[in-house]
């Protein structure tokens, strides 16, 4: 299912959405991890006006291609699996 918002322009659209994951201790902000089979990994997005707006949060993401996401219960990292790449984790602020 196609995701409007983040940031795209009119009438543009987030495509091959995976995962989007609301982050628990920061009211607004949400993470979506999206995924092409065909062109491949477009990694991780953020937003923290509750996807009116977004931008590519993939800063130390090596391989773009996403497999899972999540946000640890009190906030403070963000996970990501890749295919081929593991884990990859970021500290929050």
């Amino acid at each position: 299912m196609p995701l409007v918002g983040f940031g795209c322009k009119k009438g543009a659209v987030l495509r091959g959405v995976r995962y989007v994951v609301v982050d628990p201790a920061r009211a607004g902000t949400v993470y979506v991890s999206e995924f092409d089979a065909y062109t491949g990994g477009f990694g991780i997005y953020r937003s923290t006006d509750g996807g009116a707006s977004g931008a590519s949060f993939n800063q130390g993401l090596s391989n773009l291609r996403v497999s899972s996401l999540a946000v640890d219960q009190a906030g403070r990292g963000l996970h990501a699996g890749t295919f081929s790449s593991g884990v990859w984790d970021r500290s929050l602020p």
